[in-house]
Formats: structure tokens, sequence, C-alpha cells
């Protein structure tokens, strides 16, 4: 196998950076493959998490000194995490708990002040649960229809696709950046300038995407980004939503508390401008600054080189798996990220893949329908064992993936 990090890409090193990396797992090294659904954490992130909650602990939006200093360390992560995916202000960055919320207030906003009985909202075949289940909702709510882009059998959903869809009923398209389960990069800026043309706004799920490429979304162009904190290498309890500040404005606040109030009578309420109007309650203060940390962290790397390293170890993991019997690697899109998805031929629950490389091999994977019920009927099968890439994975750790899977088959077939 040749090396797919490149000399300027020092993997090793970054590897030191993280220390849950050094565990072990039934006895073998961790060879951790399940980056699509959370990642493990820079000593750099823990550090800031016992730091502020040992010296700098407080509540925001006070007059004391050390509730000013927190105020301070969060609004600049979130000028932070707008630099990093080149939102226009730091005003664009709306700070939740995770991509699933952000999710939920787009759609349960559109539900209040966009869509009505015949209606129409645009998904597509690759869509994860939480880019499907809040429109379902918001259908179910208001009378709207889902139309779905299909899929090619290539794996990728063309933007002419999206765009038969359209007609003046459509309110809203809302679609993946990066597919969870077969690790398509989405065509999402020619499909927002499609649907602009047409004046319907675009939600982008960059959960998936965030962690593992450049972002700029000035250039995409669309209405709506969301992004995910333990995804990105940073705590739990963090998600983003990017908004254009017109969508923002028109968005209605999702919820009520304390913090994102400017007036309170009995008679009614009016919340503060964005991004604070859709930040009520106290938030996870002390994981939004850490999660700062990580973006800094990931940025002295460069997301450029990230993607590189990690679509050059993909590509080598492909090309190992498909050279194993009875392996098949599911779909073939033209730009793929660091993620792919396999089945083995005669393998009725790829839950005993995952188990088998866990307990033998020490690795970690993900198998199951991946909360993607839509794609696994479109692909005729109940599951998938899924590997998923992180700036940290190496190419020794492919070859004992790779080891692993031929053992499996190996020990299948002799028992068959």
């Amino acid at each position: 196998m040749t090396q797919a990090a490149t000399a300027s890409y020092d993997v090793d090193r970054f590897r030191q950076d993280f220390p849950m990396l050094r565990q072990t797992a039934q006895g073998h090294p961790l060879v951790y493959l399940d980056n699509a659904a959370t990642t493990h954490k820079p000593q750099v992130m823990i550090d800031r998490l016992v730091q502020t909650y040992s010296r700098g602990y407080a509540k925001d939006a006070e007059k004391h000194t050390f509730s000013r200093q927190i105020t301070a360390q969060m609004e600049q992560a979130r000028a932070r995490f707008a630099t990093f995916v080149n939102a226009p202000a730091p005003e664009n960055i709306v700070l939740l708990q995770n991509a699933t919320e952000a999710l939920a207030i787009i759609a349960e906003g559109f539900t209040k002040t966009e869509l009505k009985a015949g209606d129409e909202i645009v998904l597509t075949q690759l869509e994860h649960h939480s880019n499907i289940i809040p429109w379902l909702i918001a259908a179910e709510t208001t009378g709207a229809t889902i139309k779905v882009a299909p899929m090619n059998d290539a794996g990728e959903v063309e933007p002419e696709a999206v765009a038969a869809l359209l007609t003046n009923r459509t309110k809203v398209v809302s679609v993946s950046h990066v597919s969870h389960v077969l690790g398509t990069i989405l065509p999402v800026r020619e499909i927002t300038g499609l649907a602009h043309a047409r004046g319907v706004p675009v939600v982008v799920d960059g959960a998936q995407a965030t962690p593992h490429m450049p972002l700029d979304l000035q250039e995409i162009g669309c209405d709506f980004y969301v992004m995910c904190g333990h995804k990105t290498y940073g705590p739990t309890s963090v998600g983003l939503l990017y908004g254009t500040a017109e969508w923002l404005e028109r968005l209605p606040a999702w919820e009520g508390g304390s913090d994102n109030a400017s007036q309170v009578t009995f008679g009614g309420w009016r919340p503060k401008s964005p991004p604070k109007k859709f930040e009520a309650g106290t938030q996870a203060l002390v994981d939004i600054i850490a999660l700062g940390t990580s973006v800094e962290y990931l940025s002295g790397i460069g997301m450029g080189a990230i993607l590189r390293h990690e679509h050059a170890l993909i590509q080598e993991i492909i090309q190992g798996l498909e050279g194993i019997e009875g392996v098949t690697v599911l779909g073939r899109p033209e730009h793929r990220a660091g993620l792919a998805s396999f089945v083995i031929e005669g393998v009725e629950n790829p839950n005993d893949v995952e188990e088998f490389l866990d307990q033998e091999h020490g690795v970690a994977v993900r198998s199951g329908d991946l909360s993607a019920e839509p794609l696994m009927k479109r692909l005729g099968l109940p599951g998938v064992v899924r590997v998923s890439l992180g700036l940290y994975n190496t190419p020794q750790e492919a070859e004992v993936l790779l080891r692993g899977v031929e053992h499996f088959v190996q020990q299948r077939n002799a028992t068959r």
C-alpha cells in the first residue's frame, strides 16, 4: 500500500495530539474508523474545557469580571466559526446544541411562516433522518408535500435532478453536502444556483462536510448551512447554524427564554436580533469556547491538507476492499469525501462484521441502516458497513482494516 499522506502532512505528529488514540480495544491498538459518527478530541480542546471550568467559569451576559470574560470568549469563538466557513459576519452564526436542532429550527420556522397546503419541499435520496424527519413534521403540520430528487447508479444526485422537481409551489430545497453513507460530495453550489433562479431558498446539511474540507459559504450561496460540533473534533452539545442576514431576520424564534428576549410583558414578547434571537437560555458556554479551540486547531493544519489526506487514504481502502472476495463497495461518485460503505456477499446482518472487526482486530466501524432507511430501500439493502476517516487515520490502520475484513471473509467461508 502506498503512503496516502503527503510529505508535508505529518499524520504521526497529529496523532500525538489525540489521547484517545492511545487506547486499546479488546487488547488491540484502537483503529478508529467511525469518524462520521463522531470524532476524537485534540488535547488542546480538552485543556480548554478544563481550564475554563477550573479558572474562568461563570454565566455569560452579566457585568462581573468572569462573566464578561466568558462572554468575550464565546463571541471570539463565534467569530472564529464565521471565519472558518467564510460567513459574511459573526452575526450569521447561531450557536445551538447540534446540527439536528438547527435543522429542526429551520423546518419549524418554515412551518410557521413559509409553508401551506399544496406547497412542496424538495429533498434527496441521500439524506440522513435528521434532514428528513423535521420536514416530514412540517409537511404533516401544513399539508405540504415532499418531493425527492433521485440518486443515480453512481451514488450521485445531479443538479438537473433537483431542478426537474422545482415548481412554483416549491418553498425550500434541503440537501446534504456530503452523504453520510456513500461519501458523495453533492454539487451544492450548482443546486443552490438552480434553486435561487426559481426564487427557492436552500438549506445544506453540512454535518459530514465541515470536519473534512474547506468551506466557503458565500461561494456556495446557500441560505442556511448546519454544522455539528462533535463531528468537528469538538465537544458534544454544540451545533452551528449559518443563515443569511435576510433569512435569520425572517425566520421566527423557535423558543423563548431569558437570553433571547429583548422585551417581555404578560401581553407578549420581543426577541433580540439575530443571532441571539435563536439562543434561548444558558447555552453550553464552555463547550462553545472549546469548539472554537478545535476549529483553530483544524485551521492550523489546513482543511485542504486534511481533505487531500483523507481522499488519498479512502481511495486506498476502496481499492483494497474491492480486492477481497465477495466485498462490494457501494457507489462510484466522481467526488467523494473520506468515507465509504460496503457489503459482503451472503452476510445478512452487517452488525456481524462490525462486531468481528472490533473483537478480533480492535477496529471501530459503523454498521446498520445508518439513519438512512430511504437510501437503504433504494439500494435494496438492510444495512451496510461504513468506514469513515479523520485527520489522524493512517495507511497502517487501513491495512489493519483490510486484514480484518479478509479475516472475516475467510472465517465465514470456512464455516459455510
